[in-house]
């Protein structure tokens, strides 16, 4: 898994962690005006927050690291009432429902770039907005009929994927076009995919939105069962946690880049529904790897040998959000000779690991959210009563603890 460290500029300016806040604005303060073509060309503003995420990729990537998004600009309303009717995706001619489809855009240290130049044409028939999306794919499924236009990009996820999604959109009259910034010229508010989004409450939520939800994993050791409780069970130290897996994770999924039907509110960007299980309700199994920088197998991870004390071991596994997952566990002891031979224990049945979200008594369902880290706590005892306790933590602070699982 690529753990992505940048501070990320120009064409897109995206800010990837949920949560994160927007910082001043830099770069050209409006774009540029071609003389005698009377056209404005499409730029972004400069954003220069640093940010973190985990991408599809298994190595670590920095500031000098090139990487490739998707990003489209699109009809979003009429400015003139006899306009054509949108259809972003029609076989026939229609440049300007579709300024940008699907543009590969390439960051490079602090800047996205891409190949060529584009501009907002003349008419001055619509206004438009931006999408963006990470990874970028060439295969694109388009929706394209008087009542339903949309950009589905389809993924096969194993686990260490991330997945984000972004828009940047205007409720100012006739943003954005090349009316619009020429009649505000130094107010005009330059794009920025991300940047002024909120989440599906209307609540200020700045940055790309990750689709995916991550789950890492703690390993903490039980008391013997018969004794004070002053240390740990006898033979801990012969005992590791050899792997860990997600055994119902779903595999095929669609992110919807953009679609006309979900745009509702200006204001909001939908991105709780962006994702969607492609074809059937197959599940799979998804395994702990070494590292988010690893892609290797997850190598035993001994467990403390000491009470009250956590061990994080492996990488992340990324999923789509769902109401509980179930794990397995396959923990190993070691029979003391020096070649490490001994026995798995392997849980008889997947444990349900379950969050709790709102406010106790709510009647919200449990639910793993887009966009957060949870932690899963493994508590191991001895082999006599083996358990496991799930303690979930969050990007954002929580103030709930989740209920305890049984091996």
């Amino acid at each position: 898994m690529r753990l992505l460290h940048y501070g990320l500029a120009v064409a897109a300016a995206f800010a990837l962690l949920p949560g994160c806040s927007n910082e001043e604005l830099a770069g050209p303060a409006i774009p540029e005006y071609i003389p005698g073509d009377s056209e404005v060309e499409i730029r972004f503003a400069t954003q220069t927050a640093e940010v973190s995420t985990t991408v599809d990729k298994r190595l670590v990537v920095d500031d000098n690291t090139e990487m490739d998004m998707g990003v489209f600009c699109l009809a979003r309303a009429k400015q003139v009432s006899s306009a054509p009717d949108i259809n972003w995706f029609a076989e026939e001619d229609n440049y300007d429902n579709c300024l940008m489809k699907n543009v590969k855009a390439t960051k490079n240290g602090r800047n996205l770039t891409w190949e060529g130049q584009y501009f907002y044409p003349i008419s001055q028939y619509y206004m438009y907005e931006f999408y963006g999306y990470y990874p970028y794919s060439e295969e694109v499924t388009y929706t394209s009929t008087p009542e339903s236009h949309r950009a589905v990009v389809n993924y096969t996820l194993d686990g260490t994927q991330d997945i984000v999604w972004g828009r940047a959109t205007q409720e100012d009259k006739f943003a954005y076009s090349a009316r619009y910034f020429r009649e505000q010229g130094a107010d005009a508010q330059i794009p920025i995919i991300g940047a002024n989004s909120v989440d599906e409450d209307g609540n200020p939520h700045p940055g790309m939105k990750h689709l995916l939800t991550r789950l890492k994993f703690k390993v903490t050791t039980g008391s013997e069962p018969e004794g004070d409780g002053e240390k740990v069970f006898d033979d801990a130290d012969l005992v590791s946690v050899k792997s860990i897996s997600i055994v119902d994770a779903v595999q095929n999924v669609g992110l919807v880049v953009a679609d006309w039907e979900m745009r509702g509110d200006r204001s909001k960007d939908n991105w709780h529904n962006r994702l969607t299980v492609v074809g059937d309700t197959v599940r799979t199994e998804f395994k702990l790897r070494e590292s988010d920088t690893d892609d290797s197998e997850m190598q035993p991870v001994a467990i403390p040998t000491e009470l009250n004390t956590t061990k994080e071991f492996g990488g992340s596994i990324m999923l789509l959000p769902a109401g509980s997952y179930l794990m397995k566990v396959v923990l190993h002891k070691a029979d003391g000779s020096n070649d490490g031979a001994g026995a798995d224990v392997e849980t008889e049945t997947p444990i349900k690991v379950t969050s709790v979200v709102g406010e106790p008594g709510t009647g919200v369902k449990p639910l793993f959210n887009a966009g957060y880290t949870y932690t899963v706590t493994i508590k191991v005892n001895d082999f006599k009563e083996a358990k496991a306790e799930a303690n979930v933590s969050e990007w954002q602070v929580s103030d709930y603890n989740p209920g305890v699982v049984e091996l």
